[in-house]
């Protein structure tokens, strides 16, 4: 069985409606749509909004996960322990010094230092409880699970980033490598 590890990167209470098949929009931006051309608006700056906001500072929870039957090994990431640069992962505090193969780097660039991505590494690597086969694709299972699990652990209010009620799709929390 090829391995696979999934790794939840947490944007807690962070929602943004996914546009992929609507007429109207442009990578998820309000868009308008003249002479059959889509256009993008102005990238929308929200904080307590709708948007995942494009400026600021944002801060995630990073959980790394494994499945209870994985069983291949990496130099990089052992088995049944946290990826040997899980620390390195994300920068805790805003910044413009990272280490190398940072995720808060990446948006730093990206943004031209506008947007930094900060966060917490829950600091010990979870195993689901299930077989990865038992999950049957399932990945809100796996979600729920560890969410369940961590939740004791860590104070989600430092992650609140907005206000209102929206419902946070599993496709933003689960990234696999």
């Amino acid at each position: 069985m090829l391995r696979k590890i999934s790794l939840l990167l947490i944007v807690f209470l962070v929602s943004q409606n996914l546009f992929g098949q609507t007429k109207n929009s442009f990578c998820g931006t309000p868009t308008t749509v003249k002479n059959n051309t889509l256009t993008a608006l102005s990238s929308p700056t929200s904080r307590g909004g709708a948007y995942i906001t494009s400026q600021g500072v944002l801060k995630v929870v990073v959980v790394f996960i494994q499945f209870k039957d994985d069983s291949q090994a990496s130099t990089d990431w052992p088995l049944n322990t946290l990826p040997n640069w899980a620390l390195n992962f994300v920068n805790a505090n805003p910044g413009n010094s990272f280490p190398y193969n940072n995720l808060s780097q990446y948006f730093y660039e990206m943004s031209n230092g506008n947007f930094q991505l900060i966060g917490y590494v829950y600091p010990q690597l979870m195993i689901t409880n299930l077989n990865e086969s038992q999950y049957n694709q399932n990945l809100g299972a796996v979600n729920n699970e560890i969410l369940t699990r961590v939740d004791p652990s860590i104070d989600f209010s430092q992650f609140d980033n907005w206000s209102g009620v929206n419902p946070i799709p599993t496709e933003m929390l689960t990234w696999y490598f």
